[in-house]
């Protein structure tokens, strides 16, 4: 009988050791929603921890041991930032592959590299627009390229990292006249994912085989750093 006694006071000490372990912290948040904090919090918790949004107050309530409290703390302070600044470049090229005897031979964009020229085995290339927009992280951007095209995209950056840049989706579509009713499809919609200072290279062509391909040569900076 003694024993059985013992065995039930262990147990129930340990069970009360645990539950005091757990603990309970409000986060209201200053610059973003609430509901994007989840990607940046449940990844951190515990398998008893838990996360309740409350949107209406844009604050998270979190349910954990102490040490995951705080690495859900330190890790919402460094996202829950005002939005970042960034400057997006977007250059648009007609190449080509044509040889025929009339064709103009010309260098490569110097920002696509020799080793992408040999890759694709383009001869000449034409620029069409060189485009640069200054927006915000959530923030739509609507510009005519060239005579012929529309670019649209958002721009997003990945929870917890503002060196990566995320345009999508990226819509490059023909322009009509005012006399076309509907919108055409794009002729391009993809998303563009690149850091800060990287360069990425999209293209558009009817097929494989085109001798005539859209480029669109991306590449962004974020405003206030240097």
């Amino acid at each position: 009988m003694r024993r059985t006694l013992l065995a039930v006071l262990v147990t129930w000490t340990v069970a009360a050791s645990v539950a005091a372990a757990v603990e309970e912290r409000v986060f209201q948040l200053r610059y973003r929603p609430a509901s994007n904090a989840l990607a940046v919090v449940e990844p951190l918790l515990s398998p008893a921890g838990t996360v309740l949004l409350q949107p209406r107050a844009n604050t998270l309530v979190v349910r954990d041991e102490r040490k995951v409290i705080d690495k859900a703390a330190l890790a919402l302070a460094l996202w829950d930032q005002a939005p970042f600044t960034y400057r997006v470049r977007v250059k648009l090229y007609v190449a080509s592959t044509a040889k025929d005897a009339g064709s103009v031979v010309s260098d490569p964009a110097p920002e696509l590299g020799a080793e992408f020229a040999q890759l694709f085995h383009f001869t000449s290339y034409q620029a069409l627009d060189d485009l640069e927009f200054v927006s915000q992280e959530g923030s739509s951007v609507e510009a005519s390229a060239g005579d012929r095209y529309l670019l649209r995209f958002t721009l997003r950056t990945q929870p917890g990292d503002p060196e990566r840049v995320v345009l999508g989706p990226f819509e490059l579509t023909r322009r009509h006249g005012t006399a076309t009713p509907a919108p055409a499809r794009p002729l391009l919609r993809s998303t563009v994912s690149l850091r800060v200072g990287q360069t990425a290279v999209v293209a558009a062509a009817r097929s494989e085989q085109a001798s005539r391909v859209l480029l669109l040569v991306v590449t962004a900076t974020r405003e206030g750093t240097h």
